[in-house]
């Protein structure tokens, strides 16, 4: 049987992730994402906006549901955000959490519209 044991959500504004590259560029993708996960980003504007919109709510909804098992020493670049060929995104965290989660398993959704990037992270106990 499966059971929730934590959820997160996150919705991101794409205007002010579109600012923050403007402004920031390089500094604010080392800031957050590993060095694959930003060589895998689309090069053309719109498309590397949405992903990285959609990578920081992504991240967000997975330090939020993290929380209820870690005080504290994860940030935004030890959660990568895997997306490829299959339907739904996945999480990779470092070998240093992984004892901390047990059994349990991160389930990760992701949806954009035109101005917002939303997404949900569950933490369910495979037993």
């Amino acid at each position: 049987m499966t059971m929730i044991c934590s959820i997160g959500i996150d919705l991101v504004d794409i205007d002010r992730i579109e600012a923050a590259l403007d402004r920031f560029g390089a500094r604010f993708l080392a800031r957050l994402f590993s060095t694959a996960e930003i060589h895998g980003l689309p090069v053309d504007r719109r498309g590397r906006t949405m992903a990285v919109s959609a990578g920081f709510a992504a991240k967000e909804a997975v330090m939020k549901s993290l929380g209820r098992f870690f005080d504290g020493g994860v940030t935004l670049r030890d959660i990568e955000i895997e997306t490829g060929a299959e339907a739904s995104p996945a999480v990779r965290l470092p070998d240093r959490l992984i004892p901390g989660l047990g059994r349990r398993s991160i389930r990760l959704s992701v949806s954009c519209a035109e101005r917002l990037a939303m997404a949900t992270a569950i933490i369910v106990d495979e037993d």
